[in-house]
């Protein structure tokens, strides 16, 4: 496995137990943290597969790069919007903390699908902040 994606990785891991952690709020508890387990799994997959288009898509012209780039993002973030309606309507008793979880979560993954694009766009970053690091 690349260590570019260990972030997903473990964002997904703290994902599933914090999943487990949040407390209840009905006796079905087994099939709500299924749902929300799969809809975890499905958004961390989701942002690898971009990702791994988007860095595809970064070694062709600018122009297959914004396309893929904006492509991926909008039917990602369509995706994830209707998975979490889908949840709404279907379960009677919404767990709120873990809606909070996932979407906070989709920030984290944004973040650093973010950094990672940077990163093969801007090859010169990181030096460029041990340099900074070093006039300090």
């Amino acid at each position: 496995m690349n260590k570019t994606y260990l972030p997903y990785l473990l964002i997904l891991i703290l994902q599933i137990i914090a999943l487990f952690l949040i407390p209840k709020v009905d006796e079905n508890t087994i099939k709500e943290t299924a749902i929300l387990t799969m809809i975890a799994l499905i958004e961390c997959f989701s942002f690898w597969f971009g990702t791994q288009k988007i860095e595809k898509a970064l070694k062709s012209s600018q122009a297959k790069f914004n396309a893929v780039f904006f492509g991926v993002t909008g039917l990602r973030m369509i995706l994830i919007i209707f998975l979490l309606a889908m949840y709404l309507i279907f379960i009677d008793l919404v767990n709120k903390s873990a809606i909070i979880l996932l979407i906070c979560s989709y920030f984290l993954y944004v973040g650093f699908e973010i950094k990672i694009i940077y990163t093969k766009l801007r090859p010169d970053f990181k030096s460029q902040n041990n340099n900074e690091n070093a006039r300090k």
